[in-house]
């Protein structure tokens, strides 16, 4: 819990710092906060109309599906955690920086999760407690599209509310996981997730 902590502090210091530079917009996505996950990010506008975000996220025991049972195995999980980095190209609909802006996004996303439990195979109906210790150190990789609102950008703060959706074509992790770090909800081998960015704008002097 002591290395969470640590990397948030990290994450949030380097947000911190670069939006004292040249950043156009420091945020934290709240949506992942549901799933116990942590994002911030920062975004840098190349021009009015085409920004550059990066991103990072750190999943701190996922209450999302602590059993998992098929074909004859159990899994009674105790803890599901992770991290993220993603990265995504803006465009946006827009002639001035300070109007509304709808804009189209893509982005792609690697993380590690991790997870640890305890396994029944071959019991339906498993007793808890019971059964061999189990964990597994998992690589994620991700990629999707965005769609969304850009605030304007001429005032210290702002929302962006949009949604993503997205494909894992590498993920190892246990078969159920159902909320994966970076890309979100699982809905038929589709992820979804809100986006609801709560901005620090760097207004000019």
């Amino acid at each position: 819990m002591k290395h969470i902590v640590k990397a948030v502090f990290a994450l949030l210091s380097i947000a911190t710092l670069n939006a004292q530079k040249n950043l156009s917009a420091t945020y934290i996505n709240l949506p992942p906060l549901i799933a116990t996950s942590i994002e911030v990010g920062q975004e840098y506008s190349f021009k009015k109309n085409r920004a550059f975000d990066i991103a990072g996220g750190i999943v701190i025991n996922s209450n999302h599906l602590k059993q998992y049972h098929k074909a004859g195995t159990s899994y009674e999980i105790s803890q599901r955690s992770g991290l993220y980095l993603k990265v995504s190209k803006k465009f946006i609909a827009r002639k001035f920086e300070d109007k509304l802006g709808p804009y189209f996004g893509v982005f792609v996303s690697n993380g590690l999760g991790f997870e640890k439990g305890i396994y029944q195979p071959y019991n339906p109906y498993p007793t808890p407690g019971e059964g061999e210790k189990a964990s597994k150190l998992s690589y994620i990789s991700g990629l999707g599209i965005s769609l969304g609102i850009n605030p304007p950008q001429n005032t210290p703060l702002g929302i962006e509310p949009g949604i993503q959706a997205g494909i894992s074509p590498f993920n190892n992790q246990l078969e159920g996981f159902k909320y994966t770090p970076g890309l979100g909800r699982n809905f038929m081998g589709f992820y979804l997730q809100g986006i609801l960015k709560f901005r620090f704008h760097r207004v000019p002097d």
